[in-house]
């Protein structure tokens, strides 16, 4: 682990360039732990080209959410981790929304959980799972007439 060689804490933030070499750091296994652990000190490592944007990408959001416009690219986050955008980078709504990209199937209820400001941006009824459909009822209740359709055809069918 990463200890600190002042007060000999795990990934301590409080003296954080006293442990930190980003030459000698795991990158491949522990991106996420900077992400979780030292966001405070984010501007100091963050480095777009050695973090591990496979496996770790969910904890930007998730813990560097007030960086987000210093880490985002589209081309390099890892597509199973959209539903943490929505989550956590809801304010970003309309910089990193892609509907190829988001997982609408297991995902759909995260959008009028967080993100029913921008309900006309991200409404599709063909992708939007009908599993889902009480997040509509209860987040997004204003728009009904929009969404009631897809429901009222799926009460038939069932």
């Amino acid at each position: 682990m990463y200890t600190c060689p002042i007060c000999h804490t795990n990934l301590c933030t409080r003296h954080f360039d006293a442990w930190w070499n980003s030459n000698k750091f795991n990158w491949q296994h522990s991106s996420w732990l900077l992400a979780k652990y030292c966001h405070t000190c984010f501007e100091t490592w963050w480095n777009p080209d050695m973090f591990n944007w496979e496996d770790s990408s969910w904890a930007l959001p998730e813990y560097c959410s007030k960086y987000f416009r210093i880490w985002w690219n589209p081309n390099k986050f890892n597509s199973n981790d959209y539903w943490k955008l929505a989550r956590h980078c809801f304010e970003y709504f309309e910089t990193w929304w892609n509907p190829d990209m988001f997982n609408w199937e297991e995902e759909s209820w995260v959008l009028p959980r967080y993100c029913s400001k921008f309900f006309h941006i991200w409404w599709n009824p063909e992708k939007y799972s009908v599993k889902d459909i009480h997040f509509l009822e209860q987040y997004c209740n204003e728009f009904k007439d929009e969404w009631m359709i897809l429901k009222l055809y799926y009460s038939v069918l069932l």
